[in-house]
């Protein structure tokens, strides 16, 4: 005996679809977006000073990376710590005096 669908039948399995496809792509958007952001690293230059989220300053003395993260946030690798940065980094180098921005900021 063959079973028929009636017209709320397929009307919620088309939902369960939809919201199927919907779940996987927004995981799929987040998987994505996670390596991306893993693999932005930005090298610092020896005497230059960094400020952290808790409001002091870093001065960097031997080799040190800049990554950022899947949340957007940078975070400073040196002297094998990891320290939060925030959304929002400036670098200044003592030494040319050049500043460098990370993140968005406007004019």
């Amino acid at each position: 005996m063959k079973r028929k669908y009636d017209l709320r039948n397929k009307r919620n399995f088309m939902i369960v679809l939809g919201l199927s496809i919907l779940i996987i792509g927004i995981f799929s958007l987040f998987i994505y977006k996670y390596q991306h952001a893993s693999k932005i690293a930005y090298n610092v230059d020896i005497d230059s000073v960094i400020q952290d989220t808790n409001k002091t300053f870093i001065k960097v003395n031997e080799d040190a990376v800049i990554g950022k993260r899947w949340n957007d946030s940078y975070y400073l690798n040196y002297q094998d710590k990891k320290t939060n940065l925030g959304k929002r980094v400036i670098v200044y180098n003592t030494i040319t005096g050049a500043l460098k921005l990370y993140g968005k900021f406007y004019e």
